[in-house]
């Protein structure tokens, strides 16, 4: 499993949700009668430190990337998921990462990344589009779906050639998703803090004017009282 998490805190409740559904996630996997084991990688330090609250086997961590991810940086964790994959060391490689959906919303999402699968090459592709064009692209893949292709060279030359590029491209998604989804959720926690201090600020306010207006009535009084008593 690769967790995507942030690198810091102070972004309200974005890794508590991400790490509630990684306990659910990993609650139903190990009830399954083919479990065998599952091991992390963890990229970012709030998953890094997580893991070993829940006593899980981290082979690798990858902090940092939250700031300004490159495709460059990616690569080396393109690599280990995709030798481990391939030389049987796992059956499959599941992504959990926030899903940036707007400003004020991110959704924890999994997905597996190996093997591949149809089902899974066009839910990919279309989780790359923007929402709005996602229905008349999937009609329209609908719609070709009967149609025969010619590939050259050879599909199975075609397929070496995209599948490792579009494994590299899923996780640096994965990447992007999760620095868009943390400094989001940090705008928003530091905006409703802003907020609440205002709000907190004017109460203030209105209780020392009230309390200076009352201790100025006061004193009035006593001067008043002070005044009549000498008259």
């Amino acid at each position: 499993v690769l967790l995507f998490t942030p690198d810091r805190g102070l972004c309200g409740s974005l890794n508590a949700q991400l790490l509630r559904t990684l306990t659910h996630y990993l609650k139903g996997l190990k009830e399954l009668a083919t479990f065998e084991k599952v091991d992390f990688i963890a990229v970012g330090k709030k998953g890094q430190q997580f893991l070993p609250r829940l006593q899980e086997n981290m082979i690798a961590a990858f902090p940092g990337f939250s700031s300004f991810p490159t495709f460059k940086d990616v690569l080396p964790i393109t690599r280990l998921a995709t030798e481990s994959f391939l030389q049987g060391t796992y059956d499959h490689v599941v992504l959990l990462y926030p899903d940036f959906i707007s400003a004020i919303a991110q959704e924890p999402t999994v997905k597996v990344l190996l093997p591949f699968s149809k089902t899974g090459l066009k839910d990919m592709l279309l989780s790359l589009l923007p929402q709005r064009y996602r229905r008349d692209t999937e009609q329209a893949m609908a719609a070709n779906a009967v149609r025969e292709y010619l590939f050259e060279p050879s599909q199975e030359t075609i397929l070496s050639t995209i599948l490792p590029q579009l494994t590299e491209i899923q996780i640096y998604q994965a990447v992007l998703e999760t620095a868009a989804s943390e400094h989001s959720a940090r705008m928003v926690a530091m905006r409703n803090a802003s907020d609440n201090a205002s709000d907190l600020l004017d109460d203030l306010t209105l209780t020392y004017n009230q309390t200076r207006q009352a201790a100025i009535t006061g004193e009035l009084a006593e001067l008043s009282a002070s005044k009549a008593a000498l008259e």
